[in-house]
């Protein structure tokens, strides 16, 4: 059976880059307060060693590696107090964000911020691109490996796309944050829970429509716009 996609304009790359500045901070794992009962010293040895054996970022002395991880796993016990509510991966913007902050508490951020920008260039690419593969399936999927390959790409656009740092997309055009959070990203989240919603054919509609509508003003913006975009 046919499934209808609420039509959407095609998407456009671009991409520029971004910085930041440097502090610095001391780090203690060892807090042993109620707060943090669950991270047992065991639970800690354990998410620290596996951190430095994946060599997180390449070209670290092991010395820099073991201080970037003891500041990822302390900005970690900090926001999962109790590490039983983990519950598969760490949300990618968390890992994102802890990344960065302790590139720049530990002093490597000069020497990696430009690593940074390229993640953030990798990761923006790879967002639109899967977006763009999806919606080239408009406007229907006839089988159920489309529906699946459909659905998985929206939900990797987003996945991915929800990782990119404010200040890459900042770099790129003073509105290209609000556009590529609140119309892209919102819209295709949107799009995708519409499209799961098996219960309320009125809700599930309600919100492809207004997924679909915020795709397309973000697309309209850009078309708009892209003269003033940093490339």
């Amino acid at each position: 059976m046919k499934k209808h996609i609420w039509t959407l304009t095609t998407l456009t790359i671009l991409v520029t880059s971004c910085g930041n500045q440097q502090d610095s901070n001391t780090y203690d794992t060892s807090d042993t307060s109620d707060a943090n009962i669950g991270w047992t010293e065991e639970a800690k040895s354990g998410m620290l060693e596996g951190c430095m054996d994946n060599k997180p970022i390449k070209g670290m002395t092991d010395q820099e590696t073991k201080d970037y991880c003891d500041c990822i796993l302390t900005k970690t016990i900090k926001e999962y107090p109790n590490p039983d509510t983990i519950e598969g991966d760490l949300p990618p913007n968390f890992v994102r964000n802890s990344g960065i902050e302790c590139l720049k508490q530990t002093g490597l951020w000069d020497r990696y911020k430009e690593l940074s920008i390229e993640i953030d260039k990798e990761l923006f690419l790879s967002s639109l691109t899967n977006f763009i593969k999806a919606f080239e399936f408009e406007p229907y999927v006839e089988t159920e490996e489309q529906e699946k390959e459909y659905l998985g790409l929206i939900k990797n656009g987003i996945d991915i796309g929800i990782q990119i740092s404010d200040n890459f997309l900042l770099s790129t055009h003073p509105e290209m944050k609000k556009m590529f959070q609140d119309k892209l990203i919102k819209g295709a989240s949107l799009i995708h829970e519409g499209y799961l919603e098996q219960e309320d054919i009125s809700v599930s509609l309600d919100k492809m429509e207004t997924g679909a509508d915020l795709v397309n003003q973000w697309s309209e913006w850009w078309n708009v716009e892209r003269k003033k975009i940093k490339i």
